[in-house]
């Protein structure tokens, strides 16, 4: 359940997201293949939203996971083009590694870094990466499916070393830094990939202590992923709600129909039930690393958030087929959310391990 804090916190980001993230808008980034949108992310920073949970110490508004996770549902809803779930990743593995000076930059909105985690089809684990360190320390090797890539700042980066895998802050204007955009079906988080040739790194943590830091930051990368999705499945609902209502097909509202009535609820359900994992999850994990609870909510509400977008897309008939119509850009950020750090498939083996292993 929700604060009255976290309620209030939730109209009024809704508020700004239906002013600034309207469909016009969006499509507009989409179509200039901006990176992201910039004046609504300088409105998100000064309202301190991008270092929702960051300490005030190091500038941000010393709030919860569950209060960031109530932006992103609000994001997803509103199909936001900003890069709060990379920079939040990013601030979470910088917060775990204890590198507090680049923490700051961070919170306040001045710099986006993003993580560059994934190798292609090797997955994302600590342990899969190809791309390696020599002391020193330098860089070198390929990270795909970066979002932001073409904009960020700076990157966490794994990599290993000939101690074992390890966590690495690159500069986006170190030598050696090469980005380019990628094709990707989600266009409102665009991806790219980034390549180091000998780069100049920084070292963050290595060994047990950089698996500590992967893991429980990967923990907190999931539910706020979870919570997008859950945004997208309780706005394709509605979509699908209000289109039932107001279109009339043999003298009668299509929602009178049995099968409609039956998808709108199958879609109410789902919708609900992502939201309340979302929520579960972020509270568990306020006493530390909950892998059970962060993947079960990964994996649920991106599943439901493709489930209630290629419904919407149902119920609306032709209509909902056509580029005009927005509800195939929300099948496109169900789909990013679906696949960005770790399938659902792979979320569910992990849950599964975590029990089978007492977690």
């Amino acid at each position: 359940m929700l604060t009255a804090e976290q309620l209030g916190l939730q109209e009024s980001v809704r508020d700004l997201f239906a002013d600034h993230s309207t469909e016009s808008r969006v499509r507009q980034v989409v179509g200039e293949r901006s990176a992201f949108d910039a004046g609504l992310w300088e409105r998100l920073a000064k309202l301190g939203l991008a270092g929702l949970i960051v300490g005030e110490e190091s500038g941000g508004q010393g709030g919860t996971l569950t209060d960031l996770c109530v932006v992103l549902v609000e994001a997803g809803a509103a199909l936001a083009c900003v890069p709060l779930l990379a920079t939040s990743g990013a601030l979470s593995l910088l917060h775990n590694t204890g590198a507090a000076d680049l923490v700051e930059p961070l919170a306040t909105g001045a710099q986006v870094w993003t993580p560059a985690l994934a190798e292609g089809r090797s997955g994302w684990g600590l342990q899969a990466v190809s791309a390696t360190a020599k002391p020193g320390w330098t860089l070198s090797g390929t990270k795909t499916y970066v979002a932001h890539a073409t904009a960020a700042d700076g990157f966490v980066v794994s990599a290993r070393t000939p101690d074992g895998p390890a966590l690495f802050a690159v500069t986006a204007d170190a030598a050696g830094v090469r980005r380019e955009a990628l094709k990707s079906l989600d266009a409102t988080r665009p991806l790219g990939t980034v390549t180091f040739e000998n780069s100049p790194a920084r070292l963050l943590a290595a060994g047990a202590d950089a698996e500590n830091a992967y893991t429980a930051a990967m923990d907190v990368i999931a539910v706020l992923t979870a919570a997008d999705a859950a945004g997208v499945a309780r706005r394709c609902t509605a979509m699908a709600v209000d289109y039932a209502k107001t279109r009339r097909q043999f003298g009668r509202a299509i929602g009178s129909f049995q099968a409609i009535k039956h998808a709108c609820a199958d879609m109410a359900v789902a919708a609900e039930s992502a939201g309340s994992l979302v929520w579960d999850a972020a509270a568990a994990l306020h006493n530390g690393p909950d892998p059970v609870a962060a993947s079960t909510a990964k994996a649920y509400c991106c599943d439901a958030a493709v489930h209630c977008a290629e419904e919407n897309i149902q119920v609306h008939g032709g209509i909902g087929f056509t580029w005009e119509h927005p509800a195939h850009l929300y099948l496109r950020r169900a789909k990013g959310n679906e696949l960005a750090y770790g399938s659902p498939a792979e979320h569910r083996d992990r849950v599964a391990l975590a029990l089978a292993a007492g977690v």
